[in-house]
């Protein structure tokens, strides 16, 4: 199935046990803000999220908020020789209620114009902006997606 909003799946097999990964995962997470320090994330976690009995929901803490930073999320399973790690990445969900929005609206407002001037230009117009909207979420998904399996990989390593 081709999904227009940007995502990825991604499997990694691993020797470490699903204890392991998941006692390494919550040291590196995040998941409640320290009240006492201003409303700031503690500064030597990797991620923020949540981490509870082999399923995980992530995100790389950056200093500056990026619009286009995935969330992962992830199953572990154990298997006879280590784990198997599922990892699903995908937009915040505001990211993508906007994304589908303005697509949505650029459409119906490319067909009402086409509609209402009888040409067809405008409907060419609005689907033009519809892909390069598209294409810079995807390029920019791609872009802060690195990043984030850099980390998970050093973290599993």
């Amino acid at each position: 199935m081709i999904n227009l909003l940007p995502s990825s799946t991604e499997t990694i097999v691993t020797s470490l046990e699903m204890e392991e990964i998941n006692m390494r995962l919550e040291k590196s997470t995040a998941n409640t803000v320290v009240w006492d320090q201003g409303f700031k994330v503690a500064s030597d976690k990797i991620f923020y999220g949540f981490v509870h009995k082999g399923n995980f929901q992530l995100a790389l803490r950056n200093m500056r908020l990026l619009a286009f930073t995935p969330m992962m999320y992830g199953k572990i399973e154990g298997s006879a020789s280590g784990s198997i790690v599922f990892l699903n990445f995908k937009l915040f969900v505001l990211t993508r209620a906007l994304l589908i929005f303005w697509s949505l609206f650029l459409v119906m407002a490319g067909a009402v114009i086409s509609i209402v001037k009888n040409d067809y230009w405008p409907m060419l117009i609005a689907l033009g902006i519809l892909l390069i909207f598209h294409l810079i979420a995807w390029a920019n998904f791609n872009q802060q997606l690195k990043p984030m399996r850099t980390a998970l990989f050093k973290l599993l390593a």
